[in-house]
């Protein structure tokens, strides 16, 4: 189940990074990669994908993994109980992903969460 999991969390990211690949960090705390995808090995953070970039680049990014299910960034889904906006993805499989759009303090750069259940 993990390996399945994992496996389409690694193909959705790997369209989206234009081959990129996900890079791996030890723990929350590691300096973490600038506009690429990386996971956390920690199991806390099992089943998701981070993107860390500025805000541009964050939403071109969002932009394009949501383009793929016909979704709009301008249209999320809601905001959570921190007033983010989130998306979700549906997969034929029964997995869904969703996404959250967060901004990183008051830095100009911004994460996209994806976590998928």
């Amino acid at each position: 189940m993990k390996k399945l999991i994992l496996t389409l969390t690694l193909f959705l990211a790997s369209l989206a990074v234009n081959a990129q690949g996900i890079i791996t960090i030890e723990k929350a705390t590691s300096d973490v990669p600038v506009e690429q995808w990386y996971v956390i090995r920690d199991k806390d953070f099992n089943n998701s994908s981070f993107f860390y970039a500025k805000k541009d680049v964050a939403r071109e990014e969002l932009k394009r993994i949501l383009s793929g299910d016909d979704q709009s960034i301008e249209f999320p889904k809601g905001k959570d109980v921190d007033g983010d906006d989130y998306w979700i993805i549906m997969y034929e499989n029964e997995f869904t992903s969703y996404l959250y759009l967060i901004q990183d303090g008051k830095t100009e750069f911004w994460n996209i969460i994806m976590v998928t259940k």
